[in-house]
């Protein structure tokens, strides 16, 4: 298996196979990252205990999220912005395609 491969098992919490176990003992690299996703699944653990989430709370931020806010995505003027640039994009593309071939150049024995 590919140090990356491992690597990703490690850091998904998948249990891993006889011989990624073995890699993980040879591989420095691998091993290191194994060491600090223990350090971190412990810290995680340690604070979850020390502060409990009170319950309902979920529900309480889910309920101040707004939930038909469109994003900026959904604003009708970014359409439009994005439209007239793309637009503005395209003619300037065709007006150099059309100067090049309206416009002598010296590779092709035009005058310099």
């Amino acid at each position: 298996m590919k140090c990356c491969e491992i690597q990703e098992s490690v850091a998904m919490g998948d249990t891993l196979a006889p011989e990624a176990q073995s890699h993980l003992l040879a591989c420095p690299a691998c091993a290191q990252v194994m060491e600090a996703y223990c350090e971190l699944d412990q810290w995680l653990d340690a604070a979850a205990e020390a502060v409990p989430v009170p319950d309902g709370f979920a529900d309480r931020v889910m309920a101040a999220l707004p939930a038909d806010a469109p994003g900026i995505w959904g604003r009708p003027w970014v359409h439009l912005v994005f439209a007239n640039a793309a637009a503005g994009v395209c003619l300037f593309n065709v007006f150099r395609l059309v100067l090049r071939f309206v416009l002598p150049t010296p590779g092709f024995g035009g005058l310099p």
